[in-house]
């Protein structure tokens, strides 16, 4: 491309280009936006996850004992950690967790793998609440944790399970700082400002090109007429 023949066709027709760019940019930003009586409000959100840990023990923390006579078989904390991570989907669970509004997201619950990959879990339960800004996310898993919680106890007095056998559900990792897993996309902005600028670049460039036929037009205009003439 010849930089100095594009330079001058576009400082030629300048206001065009410029209300071009506006154009653009107000078309860009449409893409993305939304206007409403509140000012601008982005079209997609954000995807932010907060997560907690819950750990399925028993009274009196057997983890730190060497031996384990007289408590619970330790693989039945692991199987309770997958049971219980499916709890969260369950309507009793999702009906506190609407409580007292209903934030937007979803929530996933799974028991913690040994090590990354690996098919072995251990008897911890990874709450994870996935929203569309950090406090929505950090909110959802903190509601998800306790609502998990508020619900094995809730079964566990309706079932009247004596005090000694009860399992217990303890947080050992509260939501911490959100991540982001997925940013605004910008693409669709930046077609558009593209596309709208490649339009009106182009109209400029042919505006140029129609220059010099216009005026060899003008110029043989009257020639013609003085041939006539003579």
């Amino acid at each position: 491309m010849d930089l100095q023949l594009f330079g001058r066709v576009v400082w030629r027709f300048r206001l065009l280009v410029a209300v071009g760019t506006l154009a653009a940019i107000f078309l860009a930003t449409l893409s993305l936006c939304t206007i409403g009586p509140h000012g601008l409000k982005y079209r997609g959100s954000e995807q932010w996850v907060s997560y907690s840990r819950v750990l399925v023990t028993e009274s009196g923390f057997p983890e730190g004992k060497l031996s384990l006579s007289g408590g619970a078989d330790p693989t039945r904390f692991i199987q309770l950690a997958i049971i219980y991570s499916n709890f969260t989907n369950t309507d009793s669970v999702q009906r506190m967790l609407a409580r007292p509004t209903r934030l937007p997201g979803s929530v996933e619950a799974a028991a913690v793998p040994v090590t990354p990959g690996s098919t072995d879990v251990l008897p911890i339960i990874s709450i994870a609440g996935l929203s569309d800004s950090q406090a929505h996310a950090n909110a959802l898993t903190a509601r998800a944790t306790s609502a998990l919680i508020d619900y094995v106890r809730q079964q566990q007095r309706v079932h009247d399970i004596a005090e000694k056998d009860l399992v217990q559900l303890q947080v050992i990792q509260k939501p911490g700082l959100p991540k982001m897993l997925k940013g605004r996309s910008k693409t669709m902005p930046i077609v558009v400002f593209m596309g709208v600028m490649s339009i009106f670049i182009g109209l400029a460039f042919a505006l140029e090109n129609a220059r010099p036929r216009a005026r060899a037009v003008a110029e043989a205009a009257p020639q013609s007429r003085a041939s006539k003439i003579a």
